[in-house]
């Protein structure tokens, strides 16, 4: 990996997409990432373009964190929208290798709201919606609340 490339890369997907990946383990990649051969992540400051380009309107976003050193060389850094560097992730992608997990909303017209200053987190604090658990991303897709064992 080259040295000017960042150290998180970022997968955006849908709430029940990563509910299931949890529940196998691995996420094999959205409907794009099946047709494309790889998984496309972004960098940090690609997140916020990806996400109007791609996911305007989508009610049900996830982000979620995965560290560049944890992905070993499946990950590679290729030239894509508008000859930039973009990280794809050639192999299933190990659920548990993800830092962290947030809820993205959207803006009163459909635009994904990104929160820029996480970008740079290894661990979210307290005060943004994220989502950390297998328990959490299933309500964050609209499944059953959480119960008092479930919330430790």
């Amino acid at each position: 990996m080259n040295q000017t490339h960042s150290t998180l890369v970022f997968k955006l997907a849908t709430a029940g997409e990563w509910r299931t990946a949890q529940s196998r383990g691995s996420f094999t990649g959205s409907p794009d990432d099946v047709r494309d051969g790889f998984i496309h992540f972004s960098a940090a400051h690609q997140v916020e373009a990806t996400a109007r380009k791609y996911f305007g309107g989508i009610g049900d976003l996830v982000l979620i964190a995965f560290r560049t050193a944890d992905l070993g060389p499946a990950l590679r850094w290729e030239p894509s929208r508008g000859g930039a560097d973009f990280p794809h992730f050639y192999e299933p992608l190990p659920a548990g290798a993800a830092l962290w997990v947030h809820e993205v909303t959207l803006d009163p017209s459909g635009i994904p709201i990104v929160p820029l200053e996480i970008l740079t987190l290894s661990v979210l604090p307290p005060q943004h919606n994220r989502v950390s658990s297998k328990t959490d991303a299933t309500k964050a897709a609209g499944g059953p609340p959480r119960t008092d064992e479930q919330q430790t």
